[in-house]
């Protein structure tokens, strides 16, 4: 067993497919399969079930084996980032995940500035929505992650990092007729009775809506019709158009609503804030690129706070 042969194991865990690991560490097929029968052999359990045609699995034996085989290889690297850089010269790659709110509205300033400090490191940025970004920075997929909300899941920790208010968009004029204004509170009864443009279920501002119905005895099937889209700006644009009516973080509006696009309302008692976090794995040995970039959110975290105001990030 080497650190190799278990960098692949781990990256064909991720990637549930050997085609695909192999491309992503620029190997053969066979040679992948090669390295993880001996892994199996050497060990002496399988770590793959290989009955499914399109998607490997691990086995019971693989799920345990893919934490320990993670720590070791994050230890080694670890160890080498340490043997080859100084003390203040930090390099190497930031694998982080971001919702597509804070990777849209946050991140790219949040890593403008890191950069000033850290120009050697090399970041790669994933934008996915919340869900999937917990369950990478959970699986080792991911250094760091930038999400909606909270799981609970033991094996994550999580740092407030911004704050977000949440408003329904309208196309322009549409609640007009009914004597409301832009920035009016709209009820819930009104609410309930306008057709919908709506995030996919792992999405941090679908969720936060429906524990704020859920709190006021309503469900999304009261809605009175939806639409789902897995694009923010799809959603907006869709708005814009006239298909329908959405919930929204406000910074990711305040380009539409200050070209008069689209109108905003306030939603009364439902009261839809919340926070943006930095999600990271207690257990997992960062290397000095993510370890920097988590040090970075610690000491600045309170300069990221979201300005509702004006949409702009402070």
């Amino acid at each position: 067993m080497d650190i190799e042969q278990l960098t692949i194991f781990i990256r064909v865990a991720t990637l549930k497919n050997f085609t695909r690991a192999a491309e992503s560490l620029f190997l053969s097929q066979p040679t992948i399969s090669a390295r993880i029968k001996s892994l199996e052999e050497e060990l002496g359990v399988v770590l793959f079930d290989r009955s499914r045609n399109r998607e490997l699995t691990l086995t019971e034996q693989g799920i345990i084996f893919w934490d320990y085989a993670q720590q070791i290889v994050n230890n080694y690297n670890q160890a080498i980032d340490r043997l080859r850089q100084e003390k203040d010269n930090i390099t190497g790659l930031l694998q982080i995940g971001a919702s597509s709110v804070p990777g849209t509205y946050i991140l790219p300033r949040i890593l403008q500035e890191y950069k000033k400090e850290y120009h050697q490191v090399k970041t790669s940025v994933y934008v996915k929505d919340s869900a999937e970004i917990i369950n990478d920075v959970a699986n080792y997929a991911l250094d760091i992650g930038m999400v909606g909300y909270m799981e609970d899941d033991p094996r994550l920790n999580y740092i407030s990092i911004a704050k977000d208010e949440l408003c329904l968009i309208t196309p322009p004029g549409w609640l007009k007729l009914q004597g409301y204004k832009r920035g009016d509170s709209i009820p819930v009864d009104v609410l309930l009775n306008l057709d919908f443009i709506m995030r996919e279920p792992g999405s941090a501002t679908r969720k936060v809506l429906e524990q704020k119905l859920n709190e006021e005895g309503y469900t999304l099937g009261n809605l009175k019709s939806v639409v789902y889209m897995d694009s923010l700006e799809g959603i907006k644009q869709s708005v814009r158009e006239g298909l329908g009516v959405s919930v929204v973080s406000k910074l990711s509006v305040e380009d539409y609503l200050s070209l008069g696009l689209v109108d905003d309302y306030n939603l009364g008692y439902l009261s839809l804030k919340r926070d943006f976090f930095v999600v990271y794995h207690k257990q997992r040995v960062l290397n000095n690129a993510a370890s920097s970039f988590l040090r970075f959110m610690q000491n600045n975290n309170q300069n990221y706070e979201i300005n509702t105001v004006n949409g702009k990030v402070r």
